[in-house]
């Protein structure tokens, strides 16, 4: 039934009722529906004027209907009987609120997985009623993708597309481009803002939606020129290269790429190590090892890691030319110098603006702790323990280099066995006291493999002379002495 009719005929019908039989309908309606039973309270009150009036009016998606309480079962349940009577155009009005006070209530959860599965489960009905509403197609479309915009956190991203978009002729997905334009000039520009903002983001996702709409009409140069306009809004650079590439302008997408990551580099390095991502890709695609190991090269030298080595490694087939690479960044990692020109450096360059760090200290202490972790990636044990004794002392990577060097340097690793026990002795906790008494079983079985008894018995007694006074601590340098050899650790190299 139209709107319109079912308007006039609800009019005629409430008309012959008296005003109790009116309240009594009315007050089981709010008690069946406590959505719609709150609205009427706060219309109410606000009409007597006891309290300022609530934003209840309808509108797109973002407009002033609210939602105030975090009871998604109570919410499920008043969106179900809109939906049973009927009312899919306040349920409409409805859900962007209940998305936006979700996405929100989200954020400040420590698990914010509960509220998605929830919001979920609510937002499918409106999803119902937006297949049933007598709406144009494009009016569905246009309130799904206003819609999305509220989803910031991905809620969404699990449910299905209540509106299948393929169906849509052509004029209506013009009718979608002029639309999001429009909306595209209310949003404030970013200006200075943090490219993440949220006027920015908006803004992006906007222009994403324009140009998804002008590409199903066909227009991909409107599409393109688009995206180009909107870069000194959003730096929405890796949109513009897959799009261009998408569309077999390769050799466009590859330069926009190059200029992309010179603009973004030191202010949004994220974006621009996607778009040198996108030109590995491509290097990947056209079969070029050489160059995709040489942007794996220049990963590992602005963001070092042990994986970024290992991709690097396994990037580059020829060993020897992985030797000469390697011993640059080793280099690199223990000293902060580089040589990246022939015939040192075996790789081409890759034509990004990378500028190394100078090596202060703070980032001298962390490259030797990644030379460390490569140096034992890759066997090299006694390189591995040299670099260790110019870091400051952790432990952690200290036991590591001790299970390591167990079999082929023992001397090393008792050394470093020695210092973690008294490490832990020297935090004088009962707790610690006994970290201490697993090292030095393992200590006593390294000694016992290699002869070294005497040593071991030598350094109980400079144990117990240097800490006398703690009791708990001797009781468990008894048990150690009196307990069976303990199996040392296998270390697990990793594949290369």
């Amino acid at each position: 039934m139209p709107s319109s009719q079912r308007s006039s005929t609800l009019r005629k019908l409430l008309g012959r009722r008296s005003k109790s039989a009116l309240v009594e309908l009315i007050t089981s309606m709010a008690d069946d529906d406590p959505l719609l039973g709150d609205w009427l309270l706060r219309r109410l009150q606000a009409e007597d004027a006891e309290t300022p009036p609530a934003a209840v009016g309808g509108g797109p998606a973002g407009s002033g209907a609210r939602i105030t309480g975090a009871d998604y079962g109570s919410i499920h349940r008043g969106f179900s009987s809109l939906l049973h009577c009927g009312a899919l155009v306040r349920l409409l009005e409805l859900a962007p609120a209940m998305l936006s006070f979700a996405t929100a209530d989200a954020a400040r959860q420590s698990d914010p997985c509960e509220v998605a599965g929830e919001t979920a489960a609510c937002i499918e009905v409106a999803f119902q009623a937006l297949r049933r509403i007598d709406w144009r197609p494009i009016d569905k479309l246009i309130w799904y993708w206003d819609f999305l915009l509220l989803d910031h956190l991905s809620l969404l991203e699990t449910l299905p597309a209540p509106i299948d978009d393929a169906l849509l002729p052509p004029r209506d997905w013009r009718e979608a481009a002029e639309y999001f334009q429009i909306r595209l000039g209310e949003v404030i520009q970013s200006g200075g803002q943090p490219v993440y903002a949220g006027a920015a983001t908006q803004r992006g996702e906007l222009i994403g939606d324009i140009v998804a709409a002008l590409a199903r009409m066909g227009e991909i140069d409107a599409a393109t020129d688009v995206l180009m306009m909107e870069l000194p809004h959003t730096l929405g650079y890796p949109a513009l290269v897959h799009h261009l590439a998408d569309h077999g302008y390769e050799a466009e997408a590859e330069s926009w790429a190059r200029q992309g990551f010179a603009v973004t580099i030191e202010h949004h390095p994220e974006i621009a190590w996607q778009l040198a991502h996108f030109l590995l890709t491509l290097a990947r695609q056209r079969g070029d090892r050489l160059l995709v190991a040489a942007f794996r090269a220049d990963e590992f030298l602005a963001r070092p890691s042990l994986d970024a080595y290992r991709r690097l490694r396994g990037a580059v087939a020829d060993p020897e030319r992985w030797e000469l690479v390697q011993l640059q960044l080793l280099g690199w990692l223990e000293f902060g110098e580089i040589q990246r020109k022939p015939p040192a450096w075996p790789l081409p360059p890759t034509g990004l603006a990378l500028t190394l760090d100078d090596h202060p200290i703070h980032q001298k202490e962390r490259h030797l702790r990644l030379l460390v972790e490569i140096l034992l990636d890759e066997g090299e044990i006694d390189y591995a323990a040299r670099c260790f004794e110019r870091m400051h002392w952790h432990r952690g990577l200290a036991q590591r280099i001790a299970d390591a060097a167990a079999d082929a340097h023992p001397e090393i690793a008792r050394g470093l066995l020695e210092r973690i026990a008294e490490s832990w002795i020297d935090e004088v906790r009962v707790k610690s006291y006994r970290q201490a008494g697993e090292v030095l079983k393992r200590l006593r079985t390294l000694c016992l493999r290699n002869g070294w008894q005497a040593a071991f018995t030598d350094f109980l007694a400079t144990l117990r002379r240097r800490h006398g006074a703690k009791q708990r601590l001797l009781e468990i340098l008894d048990e150690v002495e009196a307990s069976p050899p303990v199996p040392l650790r296998l270390v697990k190299r990793s594949g290369r």
